[in-house]
């Protein structure tokens, strides 16, 4: 960079809300041909409000397409009546799962040493993808996200790195360095990570067809916790949710939730984000709480849509997931004097009113219960220690009504004490995936209508 290009930085830097001197360092470097370093200087005149200057950026890395932009909302018809298992399978995953539908055809399962790409109707491997230890955990976590049908692995820490794999045959497709990162998220073709393990700015990456270009970076007012939709969700030290654009890093909204001593970001789409605020007790081992609220807050705006309050005792004991035009809670209360569990659906529109409310007494015990969604079926799973078996329940969207309850058995997935560690659930097309994880494998169930064949065999 030559000495006029320099002078113009600092010129550009000394006010950064002078649009003049921004357009100044943008032209000149245009001319010059620091394509990057261009595309850099009109992000910060967009984030400051300039119209023209965010048509340039949009112009130059143009938005993914839909198809790029995360997990959809399934509008799969469910499974209504009392299904069959049509075949079972098998996979030496340890640890903590992660999982995600790739394709209808496709199902990636994420460990915490390697990631496999299962074929649905067959329940066999397609590919596998070692990840090794840094991906265990600390500042060598990986994140994971689809960009289309590819896998996109994000390695995080000092030395981090994206890596795009082709989920059918397991082909890499980009693995290229990055600056430190750590937390991340990925969301279609655009990775929002924050610099130096969470304590320095928040920088933009394309996962696109330049992968690993900067596209923009922002000095964050709160700690990265989602990236739905385009945009990335942050939660900040006063406990607001704080918003940014995804594709200019420019600030959107923050909404302040109250003084509690614990917030989590528990869901989000286009349409809403879910933040639950704990009151903690007074113990100093942030397990029990004096009361909880659900925040339903307008991803657009920030907003409230409604607040629900939750006066529940312990962590980890609210399950949410979001349908068309409700909220379906799974909501258990473990106090020893009022133990119980129920199922409930909640209007998105209006005040949150609630449509249906319905006991689910074999899940008020079972740690790590699962909540999934079909078009017109609530799924609900959770493991059976005595039966060492994962039991799934489904219910009608629309009104609560039960219509079956199974057990699956999966002996090959419990530990010596007959613990399954963790469930999972996959809605499909008149099907469901039903996913059981302990200490040293996976066992996967395909569900399907009693008279629907299937390719798996029978396990």
């Amino acid at each position: 960079m030559d000495a006029e290009l320099r002078r113009l930085e600092r010129a550009a830097r000394e006010l950064p809300d002078d649009a003049a001197r921004g357009w100044a360092l943008a032209r000149a470097l245009g001319r010059a041909g620091e394509r990057r370093a261009e595309l850099l200087a009109l992000a910060a005149l967009a984030r400051s409000g300039d119209a023209e200057a965010a048509g340039a950026v949009a112009s130059a890395a143009p938005w993914p397409t839909a198809a790029w932009r995360g997990p959809k909302r399934a509008r799969r018809p469910g499974l209504r009546d009392a299904p069959r298992v049509a075949g079972k399978a098998v996979v030496p995953m340890q640890g903590q799962l992660g999982f995600t539908l790739a394709t209808d055809e496709q199902l990636l399962l994420i460990g915490e040493d390697e990631v496999r790409a299962v074929d649905v109707a067959r329940l066999e491997t397609t590919f596998r993808d070692a990840l090794g230890a840094r991906a265990s955990g600390g500042v060598g976590r990986a994140w994971f996200g689809l960009r289309g049908s590819d896998l996109v692995r994000v390695e995080a820490g000092a030395d981090a790195r994206m890596r795009i794999v082709e989920t059918g045959e397991g082909r890499a497709l980009c693995d290229l360095p990055l600056q430190r990162l750590g937390p991340v998220a990925v969301d279609g073709d655009l990775v929002v990570g924050q610099l130096w393990d969470g304590a320095g700015p928040l920088v933009g990456f394309s996962a696109g067809d330049d992968p690993g270009r900067e596209m923009w970076r922002s000095e964050p007012s709160g700690r990265l916790a989602r990236l739905a939709s385009g945009r990335a969700f942050l939660v900040g030290a006063d406990r607001a949710v704080i918003a940014h654009e995804g594709r200019l890093g420019r600030p959107l909204w923050s909404a302040p939730t109250g003084s509690f001593g614990r917030l989590e970001l528990i869901g989000a789409d286009e349409r809403v984000v879910l933040a639950l605020g704990s009151e903690l007790d007074d113990s100093g081992y942030n397990l029990l709480v004096r009361g909880r609220r659900l925040f339903v807050l307008d991803a657009a705006t920030g907003d409230r849509r409604f607040v629900l309050r939750i006066g529940a005792p312990v962590r980890d004991d609210v399950t949410a997931a979001l349908g068309e035009d409700s909220l379906v809670l799974l909501r258990r209360d473990l106090a020893m004097s009022r133990r119980g569990c129920w199922l409930c659906a909640v209007a998105l529109d209006g005040a949150g009113e609630e449509r249906w409310r319905v006991p689910a007494p074999r899940a008020a015990e079972a740690r790590q219960p699962a909540v999934a969604l079909a078009t017109d079926v609530a799924f609900v799973a959770w493991p059976d220690p005595d039966a060492r078996a994962v039991c799934v329940a489904a219910f009608d969207l629309e009104t609560g009504e039960a219509l079956w309850e199974t057990a699956v058995g999966a002996p090959e997935a419990a530990d010596a004490d007959g613990v399954i560690a963790e469930v999972g659930l996959v809605p499909l097309h008149r099907a469901l995936l039903v996913l059981a994880a302990g200490l040293g494998e996976t066992v996967l169930a395909r569900l399907h209508e009693p008279g629907v064949e299937s390719e798996a065999a029978d396990g």
